[in-house]
């Protein structure tokens, strides 16, 4: 029998002048005991060192209300941003977009799972810097190739979550995060300046385990 989705977590942010990180995971569905698990990353990297903010905040769960599991993520919030929770790119004047570095972000989930959606925590107080549009690509082999490449946008949610839905359940052990655009220019959100670039607080991966139990992200 097919089961729930489990979460991972992980951690974006972007603004137009800068880029800002946010805190997410991913969920994975376990198909022998009918459960939702949620997936922190191991480990994350990103392509260029124009950083504000430290991106590993991103996985690490800092800023968030509670431990987050399968259960309960849909009502943890994320603390208000500083250098210790949140990921921020540095600023480019007068836009980020499109001059600065497409932020790309590696991240490596320690393990092979099936993996149905990212749960993000978007940058709080909320601006038009955090992360809006993205392309999310799979590894199973440590990210030495990428493909079943999906295209997300993500709202401004403030200290809540959101989690997106990948349409289907992909295997990897290894998730790259291209981060195209923010909100800049969204109504009622004009801040560009520092991501101001991009923005993001956390975020987590749902993966659906077969013949096992599922994972908790930390």
């Amino acid at each position: 029998m097919n089961d729930a989705p489990v979460a991972a977590a992980d951690t974006n942010t972007v603004t137009k002048d800068a880029v800002a990180g946010v805190h997410g995971n991913l969920l994975v569905n376990d198909a022998d005991i009918d459960s939702r698990s949620l997936l922190t990353p191991v480990g994350v990297t990103l392509n260029t060192s124009s950083e504000f903010y430290p991106v590993d905040r991103l996985i690490d769960n800092s800023g968030l209300s509670g431990v987050a599991d399968a259960m309960n993520y849909p009502e943890i919030t994320h603390g208000t941003q500083s250098s210790a929770r949140s990921w921020v790119t540095d600023a480019i004047l007068p836009d980020y977009y499109p001059s600065g570095v497409v932020p790309k972000l590696t991240f490596d989930l320690g393990s092979p799972s099936f993996l149905t959606d990212i749960v993000v925590w978007g940058y709080h107080p909320a601006t038009g810097n955090q992360v809006k549009e993205f392309t999310l690509e799979f590894s199973t082999n440590g990210g030495i190739r990428f493909g079943n490449a999906i295209s997300l946008s993500k709202a401004i949610t403030g200290n809540q979550q959101e989690t997106l839905s990948f349409g289907s359940t992909i295997l990897a052990d290894t998730v790259r995060m291209t981060i195209t655009d923010n909100h800049f220019g969204t109504p009622d959100w004009c801040g560009d300046r520092r991501v101001e670039g991009a923005f993001l607080s956390g975020l987590a991966l749902a993966e659906e385990v077969l013949g096992q139990a599922g994972k908790t992200g930390g």
